[in-house]
């Protein structure tokens, strides 16, 4: 599927299975992303509607109805996704070992489960260090700043997130989110 962004580049891409999209080489792919993030929220939006049309609900519904069977699904398997990732960080799939710990985030947040948040982002962090990934690395300090704030050590928070902008490409949405998590605390 081809695109334009915001400057009317071309950019080919394609949506795999999980959503993420691929792309060749651009000018600047932070500016893609964010395009293709808003294409991905109107695609859900969209989805969200057709289904509330044919169960006869409201949109607003169908989010929460949604929502809660995914957290459904988590608090019964999430003892399998933390295994999952032990037994990634065992083949060295680092990518895989980040990915997971950032997927369950919400959950942990959500279900107040803060030493597994921490063991599996302290797994991840190691993860993107032996994979050389400061993305990746940058993303797991932010996230791991994220968990000290829900815990009220918001000192321990900022320099979470104070070394995750060391880390984090300048350029990315990721850096813009945490100087504004700066802003707010310092």
């Amino acid at each position: 599927m081809a695109i334009f962004d915001m400057r009317g580049q071309q950019v080919t891409y394609q949506w795999n299975i999980s959503g993420d999209a691929y792309f060749g080489t651009v000018e600047n792919k932070v500016a893609v992303v964010q395009d293709l993030d808003r294409l991905r929220a109107d695609r859900r939006r969209e989805r969200a509607q057709v289904m509330a049309a044919q169960n006869g609900e409201a949109v607003e519904q169908v989010g929460e109805r949604l929502f809660a069977q995914g957290l459904r699904w988590f608090e019964q398997e999430h003892v399998n996704v933390l295994a999952e990732q032990a037994w990634a960080n065992g083949i060295e799939d680092w990518e895989q070992v980040r990915r997971l710990a950032g997927n369950l985030v919400v959950f942990f947040q959500l279900r107040s489960q803060w030493s597994a948040w921490e063991a599996s982002h302290l797994l991840a962090l190691e993860a993107t260090q032996q994979a050389g990934d400061r993305q990746g690395e940058g993303i797991t300090l932010k996230n791991l700043g994220h968990l000290h704030k829900a815990r009220g050590a918001k000192e321990r928070a900022v320099s979470f997130w104070r070394e995750a902008l060391t880390k984090l490409h300048p350029d990315s949405p990721e850096y813009r989110k945490v100087e504004g998590l700066l802003g707010g605390e310092e």
